[in-house]
């Protein structure tokens, strides 16, 4: 028997709940390793692009977690995570080594992980479902930060989906 929540119409069953923690997570991954690698660049502008993605990975998995906890779910703890241990444990250590083409090299791959768990996430909520839009829009904008950021390093934004 499947079990549902209700946050002020929107319906979360627990696998849909695993997939948005999930993306929770890489999102809050995200935020704590672009902030840490905008500390170690000496180019103002990109120190400020990563700022400004930072704050955004914050945002969305402070939006998502808001929504599973409003369902009545298990939020998932920030304060837990580790970015040094995570899958953006490269970036830091690329941004640490002041290598630049390194540090777009991991942030490829961790965008990448991100863009695929979104797009996961789309699909296994229904189309009609109060998420969709939300996914949606934060998936559309998480492609076009990876589009500027790519053109801020001088690099084809490869595999977009």
């Amino acid at each position: 028997m499947t079990f549902s929540h209700d946050a002020g119409g929107m319906r979360l069953v627990p696998e849909t709940v695993e997939t948005l923690q999930q993306i929770i997570v890489l999102n809050y991954d995200a935020f704590a390793a672009y902030d840490l690698a905008a500390e170690q660049v000496d180019d103002p502008a990109l120190k400020n692009l990563l700022n400004g993605i930072s704050s955004r990975r914050r945002t969305r998995a402070e939006h998502l977690n808001a929504l599973i906890g409003a369902a009545g779910f298990d939020k998932v703890d920030a304060d837990g995570l580790d970015p040094a241990a995570s899958e953006w444990s490269d970036l830091l250590a690329a941004a640490e080594r002041g290598a630049e083409d390194l540090l777009v090299d991991e942030a490829e791959r961790g965008e990448s992980m991100l863009r695929q768990a979104y797009a996961h996430a789309i699909v296994v909520t229904s189309a009609a479902s109060a998420l969709s839009p939300v996914l949606n829009k934060q998936y559309g904008s998480l492609l076009k930060e990876w589009l500027v950021l790519s053109k801020k390093l001088a690099r084809p934004a490869l595999a977009i989906a």
